[in-house]
């Protein structure tokens, strides 16, 4: 009896522990949610040129508390202390060097945690999410080599027609400034056959005039 009651309380209280973190989660997405909504708005606005420096300083507030969350909700209970360090350290050498105030050392820092970040937050990303991007890329890269098949097999196929009309053409080019030689030397002859026949013509007139 005992511990029918011990058990039946157990599996009450693992209840209530499941509610009362789902009824979190619920909130934290509704918090998330609101000062999303803020961000986006106060950044666009900040955009626009239509409010002052100090409403900047709060959109990166809220974009580093935005980025927090979101690295909570990825990350879970655990390793969320170490990743939040980071993300903050981003943000601040970010924000410090875009307002000029550090060198040039500091941004290639800000560049190193950018890139540790990114590989660390790789790291949360779920395996079957991995195996979907893989399935696509396998996907994609027989799909490419589909393609190089397919394009190297239509030219062995039309090889002979393309050699034809290569042939083809090639002789046409052939025949054509065989055609504009020809052409232009009998043009050459006959005008200076022309030329001195008309010289001849003209000079003969003027002996006869001038013998007459």
């Amino acid at each position: 009896m005992f511990r029918r009651l011990d058990g039946k309380a157990f599996r009450d209280l693992i209840c209530l522990r499941q509610q009362s973190s789902y009824g979190k989660a619920t909130t934290q997405s509704i918090y998330l949610s609101i000062y999303l909504s803020i961000y986006l708005s106060i950044y666009l606005s900040q955009y626009l040129h239509y409010l002052p420096r100090y409403l900047h300083y709060l959109s990166i507030y809220l974009a580093i508390y935005l980025i927090s969350s979101l690295c909570v909700f990825i990350s879970g209970p655990n390793n969320t202390i170490y990743l939040s360090i980071y993300i903050y350290i981003y943000i601040y050498i970010y924000i410090y060097i875009y307002l000029h105030y550090l060198s040039r050392y500091l941004h290639y820092l800000s560049i190193y945690l950018s890139i540790y970040l990114s590989i660390y937050l790789s790291h949360f990303l779920s395996l079957y999410f991995r195996c979907f991007i893989l399935i696509l890329l396998l996907f994609f890269l027989s799909f490419l080599l589909f393609l190089f098949l397919l394009s190297l097999l239509l030219f062995l196929l039309f090889l002979p027609f393309l050699l034809f009309l290569f042939t083809v053409s090639l002789l046409l080019l052939f025949y054509f400034f065989f055609f504009l030689f020809f052409f232009f030397l009998f043009f050459f002859i006959f005008f200076f056959l022309f030329f001195f026949f008309f010289l001849y013509l003209f000079s003969f007139s003027f002996f006869f005039f001038l013998s007459s």
